[in-house]
């Protein structure tokens, strides 16, 4: 089993390490880490990594990228170029599919393992509200659609990475029901994918309170999948979080007074206050968290987490490796 550490293309990650890739590896190298998931957000330029640095890609996160594929036509005339940009991912589905596929080209030209596609969408009211305009097999039918689409566009109708399915808390891909995950699943037209389990993003969606309550309650909602199921889960997200308490106390609740008239990064910039609160990515400390690694015995493990600087990670990378050992 593989172990990496998530990492980014944005300023905040390389300038911790002097905008050095070769100080990124020898900290790897330091931490027992066999390299790093690079979350891919933004053009590297003539800085490139090393090529045995990163082993896998983490795709943007577009909260609404179903919405351009199947109802492009939604999108609002003035959207903002950021909104564009990170929340749509694109303004059509032309421009959607070029772009997706510009990065599954990046990923082979990395050498990366696989990209990681968030499977879900959620509108930003949504993420205070979470009366949702969308059901899960929305997403799941939407997406699909989307990555098949790609898929035909290669030789042999197969993507030339690996397309790793990651569960989140909203609609689409959240382990809860073995038959919506066949659902999802004889939809695809390919056969180069697998799935990734985050462990904390479920353990959001069960809202737990403790690590202890966590750990069983992944355990249980695993275990209810098909072997067969579970052998697609092939990597794992690790990280802890316990937000139960935050999101009985500020989900189901209006959005803060003024917000749909807020710009978007306005929008944004609220909603960074609050996401970390439900999505904590802090490290494990219970061995029995061992017993999700052994269930599902993955190919890599990606220890994931938030991090304030460099001392910090190495603090919680720490941590978790120890757990784990």
């Amino acid at each position: 089993m593989q172990q990496l550490v998530n990492f980014s293309t944005y300023a905040v990650d390389l300038e911790r390490f002097n905008n050095d890739w070769k100080e990124v590896q020898q900290f790897c190298c330091e931490e027992g880490l066999d390299g790093v998931e690079l979350l891919y957000g933004t053009d590297l330029g003539e800085n490139q990594p090393p090529s045995d640095l990163v082993k896998t890609i983490h795709f943007p996160g577009w909260f609404g990228w179903t919405r351009t594929w199947t109802d492009h036509h939604s999108i609002p005339d003035n959207a903002e170029p950021a909104e564009i940009e990170y929340f749509f991912g694109a303004e059509d589905p032309k421009r959607l599919f070029c772009r997706f596929s510009s990065l599954l080209n990046t990923a082979h030209d990395l050498n990366a393992s696989y990209g990681v596609l968030h499977i879900s969408h959620v509108e930003l009211d949504e993420v205070f509200t979470r009366k949702f305009r969308k059901k899960s097999s929305d997403v799941l039918f939407a997406a699909a659609s989307f990555v098949n689409a790609v898929a035909a566009s290669y030789p042999g109708g197969e993507p030339p990475v690996p397309i790793a399915f990651e569960n989140l808390w909203w609609p689409g891909l959240t382990y809860q029901s073995d038959e919506e995950l066949q659902y999802f699943m004889d939809l695809l037209q390919f056969d180069n994918w697998i799935f990734l389990l985050d462990t904390g993003h479920l353990m959001n969606h069960l809202q737990v309170r403790t690590e202890q309550e966590g750990i069983t309650k992944v355990l249980k909602t695993l275990k209810r999948l098909s072997p067969a199921t579970r052998d697609r889960i092939r990597s794992i997200h690790l990280q802890c979080s316990t937000s139960g308490m935050y999101q009985k106390t500020y989900f189901h609740c209006p959005p803060p007074e003024g917000f749909e008239a807020l710009t978007y990064r306005e929008k944004m910039a609220a909603l960074i206050h609050h996401i970390p609160h439900i999505d904590e990515h802090r490290p494990f400390s219970q061995k029995e968290c061992n017993d999700i690694i052994s269930l599902i015995e993955p190919d890599i493990l990606v220890h994931e987490f938030i991090t304030g600087s460099r001392d910090e990670l190495t603090e919680k990378i720490r941590t978790q490796m120890e757990t784990i050992s």
